[in-house]
């Protein structure tokens, strides 16, 4: 079953979404923190999923949403959407936000988008049609040593008391960055700039198109246990291991 009508208006309302987010990028505008002071919203977020929410359902009022700023209308399929991933580097005039949407039936990602308007980066897959970046297909690297592994992490994972000493090991073996928020962190897996990626207390909208865009470019995503299926209860739950697939089991191994 093709997707063509759903993904065509997907693609145009995730390019008018980053450039709404453009209007309020890095102008310092009025936010409010939501469960942590690294959890912050602003009015664009709000604005941005209503838009989408609106738009969508006009054309296609038999799909429900899943939305990181409320909307939740579950049905067999669901659009699910994060207008703004890494808020807090939006309201500071950071580059590495993005804004994200995709379509999923029951816990499958179908295709999905995730937009950086500030690099002009538009992500995208449809499952088994391969991943692109502004029409260009993309694959994971192929780096299989482990010195030479570009490996990235979270906020969160430097401030588990179990988590960060072995963050700390795998970074003394590999060469190290920090990219920012996990959705486009995500998309730099699979466009092989990273190879290793580490989130924890990541929720569904924050990886719904990332996981399918790099799984089409050819690399992995599990939890920490190698598990595929993920928790789509709208909680910060699931902790996440993406990478180019070439040495997936071995960092899984570092993590137990």
């Amino acid at each position: 079953m093709g997707y063509g009508d759903e993904k065509n208006l997907a693609r145009k309302l995730v390019l008018q979404g980053g450039r709404m987010s453009l209007e309020g990028f890095g102008q310092l505008i009025e936010s409010k923190e939501k469960q942590d002071n690294q959890d912050i919203v602003t009015k664009y977020d709000k604005m941005i999923e209503e838009f989408f929410c609106q738009e969508l359902a006009k054309e296609f009022p038999q799909i429900g949403f899943i939305g990181e700023e409320g909307a939740n209308d579950r049905r067999e399929k669901n659009w699910v959407i994060d207008p703004i991933d890494g808020t807090s580097y939006y309201a500071r005039g950071l580059h590495d936000y993005s804004v994200n949407l995709s379509l999923v039936g029951g816990e499958e990602t179908l295709f999905g988008f995730t937009y950086c308007p500030a690099y002009g980066e538009l992500f995208e897959a449809e499952i088994g049609k391969g991943a692109f970046c502004n029409g260009r297909k993309i694959s994971a690297s192929k780096v299989g040593k482990i010195g030479e592994v570009m490996f990235s992490f979270g906020f969160y994972d430097i401030t588990d008391n179990a988590l960060a000493p072995k963050i700390t090991r795998i970074a003394q073996k590999t060469r190290c960055t920090r990219k920012g928020p996990c959705a486009r962190e995500i998309c730099l897996v699979a466009c092989g700039k990273v190879d290793l990626l580490i989130k924890s207390r990541q929720n569904i909208w924050d990886f719904a198109a990332g996981k399918l865009i790099v799984e089409e470019a050819g690399g992995k995503i599990t939890d920490f246990n190698g598990k595929t299926s993920f928790d789509w209860s709208g909680k910060p739950t699931n902790n996440l291991i993406i990478t180019n697939k070439v040495l997936h089991e071995q960092f899984l191994k570092e993590l137990a």
